[in-house]
């Protein structure tokens, strides 16, 4: 059993403790709270003037699949078909990319790993810890979103109408696939397997979400409408121009993942701005923040966090924003993204506050075996 004892802990559910003991056993959260009694023979690491924070979370990234160092073999992001519902990030994933390490050093100890976004339809994203060791050992969540972009893909000539209309035309065989195996199954017979077709009934019966890649207020306002008539969660992704389209996005009630929110504002980021996620989440949309790694290398998570709260975003959205509303936006939020009893032992020791630009990580936790401690830091003896 391990006791992390003294910290300021930032549970992202019951605000803040200070001097706050976290007891950990088989993995889980056992206890967490002030003046905790320690069990005997317990393994204390003192997080005195240290702030402790749940594992942070990447909402989107590609590391692992598009690996550093490793040239065209190495890319696995966008592949030149147009409709690839059926593809799977978990499949091209190489668990020993540089970037995972870079990861558990910023206190990265999940990601959402997915496609790149160059087709109409470009795959299946998934959920992951970070720990070292194969991928499919870790996986928290195997389907966590099909990526879809409608904003004038190549192999639709660039063209929004045609991507929109491939994709309802895709929908609508779906959808007709759907009743005859609803029928097949009153009639006790076997259900049709359509590799291309299921990602998408996933999305009609609401047991996946969308995440749609939008960047104008115009692409924002093509993918509510297509979520209200076809009726499937929707995640927004990138969502650069979200601040204009505010009214709209509060009354859909969907969810947006944002970001890379520093990056070169060229083509279809020139309204990209570091205030939208901010009025996003103030106004009630539950937002997350992402790197879209290699874009902006994943170890930068918190210092994008840290900017979006320098420009409007609230200092709590913003660390939510990174932990708990991404786990509840991926649907993992019953195991990570924050700190109480039954939770995963996935945590973060920091020397100080993660927005002040010297702090460090002193420590990353998965499922409360260190995955990482640095060599020397600060008051933390871990």
């Amino acid at each position: 059993m391990k006791a992390i004892v003294n910290g300021t802990l930032y549970t992202m559910v019951n605000g803040i403790i200070e001097n706050g003991t976290i007891l950990i056993d088989a993995g889980k959260i056992i206890a967490i709270g002030k003046n905790i009694t320690l069990p005997e023979g317990s393994e204390i690491i003192s997080a005195k003037g240290c702030t402790v924070l749940p594992g942070l979370i990447d909402a989107d990234c590609k590391v692992g699949i598009f690996e550093e160092g490793q040239g065209p073999i190495g890319n696995d992001t966008n592949e030149p078909v147009s409709l690839g519902a059926e593809f799977r990030a978990s499949d091209a994933t190489w668990w020993e990319d540089v970037a995972f390490d870079d990861c558990r050093k910023a206190g990265i100890t999940a990601l959402s790993i997915g496609p790149g976004s160059a087709n109409l339809i470009n795959g299946q994203s998934f959920v992951t810890k970070t720990a070292p060791g194969v991928i499919d050992h870790q996986i928290v969540r195997a389907f966590a979103g099909l990526k879809i972009n409608i904003c004038g893909t190549k192999s639709n000539q660039h063209d929004r109408t045609m991507d929109i209309a491939s994709l309802q035309a895709q929908l609508q065989k779906a959808k007709e696939l759907a009743a005859k195996n609803q029928k097949q199954i009153e009639k006790g017979e076997a259900p049709e397997e359509n590799l291309k077709l299921d990602p998408l009934i996933a999305l009609l019966n609401g047991s996946n979400f969308a995440r749609i890649n939008v960047f104008a207020n115009h692409d924002i306002f093509n993918a509510l409408e297509l979520a209200k008539v076809w009726g499937f969660p929707l995640v927004l992704e990138r969502c650069y121009e979200g601040h204009l389209a505010l009214e709209e996005i509060v009354a859909s009630g969907c969810s947006v993942i944002a970001g890379p929110t520093f990056i070169n504002r060229v083509g279809s980021a020139k309204n990209l701005s570091l205030k939208m996620p901010g009025v996003l989440a103030k106004a009630g949309v539950k937002v997350a923040l992402c790197s879209d790694h290699p874009t902006l290398p994943s170890e930068n998570l918190a210092t994008q966090a840290a900017l979006c709260c320098r420009d409007g975003m609230p200092e709590e959205l913003a660390l939510q924003a990174i932990t708990s509303v991404a786990a509840e936006i991926l649907g993992v939020a019953e195991r990570i993204g924050s700190l109480a009893v039954g939770k995963d032992a996935d945590l973060a020791i920091f020397s100080g506050h993660p927005f002040k630009t010297a702090t460090q990580c002193l420590a990353t936790l998965i499922n409360g075996e260190f995955v990482y401690q640095a060599e020397k830091g600060g008051a933390c003896s871990c």
